[in-house]
């Protein structure tokens, strides 16, 4: 038996559990299609400085590490009434966040009426307008799970500023049988942490997009 089995009163000791969580990006919504993701990493690089003949250690600035999330592609992505799949989404954000192939014609200046767009992504386009809104929210679960439309959150992480680094739409084998997955890496300025007692409404909300 696990060592909480038998010093702690079982009823009010609850272990996190890493299947119980739930993630918004901006006012998305939840995302219904996502797997997995990993929790917030920051790293403190020591700075050394040496007088006389010793060396002293200080801490140097803060640096949070990039977060994978990875989705499966079995209808919608989101909880609300919008019906695009899931690599229909990934497109989407990377065209939203203001990426345009060159073989793209739209309408503007040119001999045809027709003009090549030199577009590229913006951090703007990307955090602002595409995708995340300003934040994306990553809710650990308790036991209680959903009461009355509110999801009952044990931790809550903020992601401030996210971007998109990388997007794959998986890959695909006749000797595979499993899930197709896609991944993003999403690279962020900072983080913060509430501990309890967070909520996030779950009542179905109109159409996003």
């Amino acid at each position: 038996m696990a060592w909480w089995g038998t010093d702690l009163d079982s009823k009010s000791f609850h272990p996190k559990m890493k299947s119980r969580f739930i993630v918004e990006f901006g006012d998305k919504g939840r995302l219904l299609a996502i797997s997995s993701c990993g929790k917030p990493t920051v790293n403190i690089e020591a700075k050394e400085y040496r007088m006389i003949n010793h060396h002293y250690s200080f801490p140097g600035i803060p640096k949070w590490d990039p977060i994978t999330f990875t989705f499966v592609d079995g209808g919608k992505m989101f909880s609300f009434s919008d019906d695009r799949m899931t690599s229909t989404v990934f497109w989407d954000m990377l065209v939203l966040s203001g990426y345009t192939p060159p073989n793209i014609e739209v309408e503007g200046v040119g001999s045809n009426g027709l003009y090549r767009p030199t577009y590229s992504p913006s951090k703007n386009l990307m955090s602002a307008t595409s995708f995340t809104g300003d934040v994306i929210r990553i809710h650990q679960i308790t036991p209680e799970g959903i009461v009355n439309n509110i999801v009952q959150s044990s931790e809550v992480w903020e992601l401030y500023n996210p971007i998109i680094t990388k997007m794959s739409w998986g890959d695909l084998s006749y000797a595979d049988d499993g899930l197709v997955e896609y991944t993003m890496d999403v690279k962020y300025d900072w983080a913060i942490m509430y501990n309890q007692n967070e909520t996030v409404d779950t009542t179905p909300v109109p159409n996003k997009r």
